[in-house]
């Protein structure tokens, strides 16, 4: 069995324009935009996944909702029954979009991949790049290791990344 990598994280998302509305309010308020996901159900979830130097709190949460539910033109991007979720990215969280790998850039990863023989591996480091060819990190060994991305299957934020 082949295992892949969902998606590519630098393909053109559908919902760009409604992410830099949501980006340009978050950036006012010193937050920044790890990610948004608008997913399609019985309604139209929109989960934004905030941060912020210190780290993110129900309050920064909660003023950041407000802020957008008052300032993002959402009747230019959704119709019908729509609900918004703003949230931290959280410890151990899956890295997907190229958005999520240019926010994790300098924070401890650990990639499970595939190895030169197929069977799987895990690799640790600090994220140093993030491109269209794959990944770079740098191993506590202090070595450089570059992966493409047919060797990545999944990439997630180290428990150590995260600051409490």
């Amino acid at each position: 069995m082949v295992w892949t990598m969902k998606g590519d994280p630098f393909a053109p998302r559908p919902w760009q324009a409604l992410e830099e509305h949501i980006e340009a309010v978050l950036r006012s308020m010193g937050l920044t935009l790890v990610d948004c996901q608008v997913k399609q159900g019985r309604f139209t979830l929109v989960a934004v996944t905030i941060d912020h130097p210190r780290g993110v709190n129900v309050a920064m949460c909660v003023r950041a909702t407000q802020a957008l539910q008052a300032q993002v033109p959402w009747d230019e991007f959704l119709t019908g029954d729509w609900r918004l979720q703003v949230s931290s990215p959280g410890v151990g969280r899956e890295l997907r979009t190229a958005r999520e790998f240019r926010w994790a850039l300098g924070r401890s990863v650990r990639v499970l991949g595939r190895s030169a023989s197929g069977g799987p591996v895990i690799w640790r480091g600090t994220l140093q790049e993030a491109d269209p060819t794959g990944i770079r990190l740098q191993t506590d060994a202090d070595r450089s290791l570059n992966i493409p991305w047919q060797d990545v299957i999944r990439v997630h934020l180290a428990d150590d990344s995260v600051e409490s």
